[in-house]
């Protein structure tokens, strides 16, 4: 079966997203979906937990969802991830400025994390969003630690932060 560029991304988005579950699961993070038992009681005693398909107001005033937010209880961290695959030459990398406003200048979290994967965003794109993580991560004057990594920096970053929650 042949699969239609469109459906080739969602594909491949999901995969990415169910990289960052998989993995947080193998560390032992509790993941609950935004929408049906965030803040159930339960949650609340996990040192680390995440959250799938979290909520925001964007620049439009329209409602937006993440795919992540991970939060650790002991440091107060709040770390929005958002996924971006791009296997092939197409739209998605010219959506980064609306995503990057988006991050930085309507959410509460303390941290932002650009996730990507695929070979197919333009070189330009993503130096363009590395850039603007380090040199306009201030808005109204809070500064957000926002970076943009691959699949294995994020599977380092990931190991090293829940061990930190839990010590």
């Amino acid at each position: 079966m042949v699969l239609e560029q469109g459906q080739r991304a969602v594909q491949s988005g999901n995969v990415l997203e169910h990289f960052v579950e998989s993995l947080m699961e193998s560390l032992r993070v509790h993941v609950c979906d935004a929408e049906n038992g965030a803040n159930a009681s339960g949650d609340l005693l996990e040192a680390v937990r995440l959250i799938k398909n979290a909520p925001y107001t964007n620049i439009y005033g329209s409602r937006g969802k993440s795919e992540f937010v991970l939060e650790g209880r002991s440091t107060g961290r709040s770390v929005r991830i958002e996924c971006r695959s791009q296997d092939v030459s197409g739209s998605v990398d010219e959506k980064f400025p609306f995503l990057f406003l988006n991050m930085r200048n309507c959410t509460g979290d303390s941290d932002v994390i650009f996730l990507l994967s695929g070979n197919g965003a333009r070189v330009q794109a993503i130096s363009w969003l590395k850039r603007q993580c380090v040199d306009r991560n201030v808005y109204q004057g809070r500064r957000k630690n926002m970076s943009v990594m691959r699949m294995d920096d994020f599977r380092k970053w990931a190991i090293d932060f829940v061990h930190q929650e839990r010590v």
